[in-house]
Parts: C-alpha cells; structure tokens; sequence
C-alpha cells in the first residue's frame, strides 16, 4: 500500500484494486531498478578510472571508515531505541 493510503480509510475492494495495480507494475519496476543499478556501477566504475592507484587506496580507506562510522551510528539508535521502548514499559 502506498504511504499513508492506510491513513484515509480505504475500503477493502479500493485495496484489492490498488494491490493489482502494483502487481501489474512490479516486474517492470524490478527491470527499471535492475538497469539503473547497472548504469550507477558503469559510472562509478568510470569515475574510479580517473583516479590514481593512492587517490583509489585513499578512497577506500574513507569509505571504510565511513561504513564504519555508519554502522556505529545504526547501532547507537537501535540501542536508543530499545532503552526508549525499556522506558515505557514496551517489549
């Protein structure tokens, strides 16, 4: 169901008719999503070409460090998360 559709009181028969639809779009969807990953990786793969063997070795270590930071980050707020949940009581 598309955000906040939910939230408007759809009937049972407008949901039904609203999930063909989607259904009927899914696999172009996955096409059209498959082929701008494709094009991204063509990109990145030509953007990377520019570079010199220390500029790519530089660039992969702040990815790293980036994902890393990343991760952290993630993991801090589930953490919030759970001692927000503890607070009031929730599972």
């Amino acid at each position: 169901m598309p955000p906040n559709y939910a939230k408007i009181g759809i009937s049972e028969e407008q949901r039904k008719k609203i999930y063909e639809i989607q259904n009927k779009y899914d696999e172009q969807i996955a096409e059209l999503q498959k082929q701008l990953a494709d094009v991204k990786a063509k990109e990145k793969a030509e953007v990377e070409a520019v570079l010199t063997p220390e500029q790519k070795k530089s660039l992969q270590a702040v990815n790293e460090e980036s994902q890393k930071k990343a991760a952290e980050k993630k993991k801090a707020g589930e953490k919030e998360k759970g001692s927000d949940k503890a607070e009031k009581g929730e599972k």
